[in-house]
């Protein structure tokens, strides 16, 4: 396990031209790069912002979300 995350850089003549960094460093990296996933992360954080998320607390407890509540309550 890396603690303190070092990256290098490589240079030659002082011009940089290479980097080293940690695996999971690297992988997060290429993970911003994927369209669908920052889709992904926009209509999250859209949902976030409209009310529609629930705590995670809610969630490991299996608990209903907002909306399904909200159902519920209707159809009575």
């Amino acid at each position: 396990m890396h603690v303190n995350r070092e990256y290098f850089i490589l240079e030659k003549d002082g011009i940089p031209v290479a980097g080293v960094m940690n695996v999971d460093d690297f992988e997060d990296y290429l993970e911003q790069q994927d369209e669908s996933l920052k889709e992904q992360i926009k209509r999250g954080y859209r949902d976030y912002l409209n009310g529609k998320a629930r705590a995670v607390s809610d969630i490991l407890e299996g608990q209903p979300s907002p909306a399904k509540k909200r159902k519920k309550q209707t159809v009575r």
